[in-house]
């Protein structure tokens, strides 16, 4: 399967242009932090934002343990196993 677009180098890009000087990045593909995607949004797009003259990167972490999301998760698998 061909990977969704516009690819996130390109939105930076563009948001570069349209003169955005602040850029916070929300990985929601991904529910735990691990060093491709570490390496790829917080050097690759940091870097990107910084030649579209985004003086104001950030990225958040992933869900990672959150008890929340640890819980949720566990219920969802509980519920599946009762039915």
């Amino acid at each position: 399967l061909p990977w969704m677009t516009p690819d996130a180098a390109s939105v930076i890009e563009n948001l570069g242009k349209k003169g955005q000087k602040s850029l916070l990045v929300v990985p929601v593909a991904f529910t735990s932090d691990h060093i491709e995607t570490l390496y790829e949004i917080g050097m690759e797009y940091a870097e990107d934002a910084e030649k579209a003259g985004i003086t104001d990167f950030r990225f958040t972490e992933g869900l990672n343990g959150s008890e929340t999301f640890i819980n949720t998760l566990a219920d969802i698998v509980c519920e599946h196993l009762d039915a």
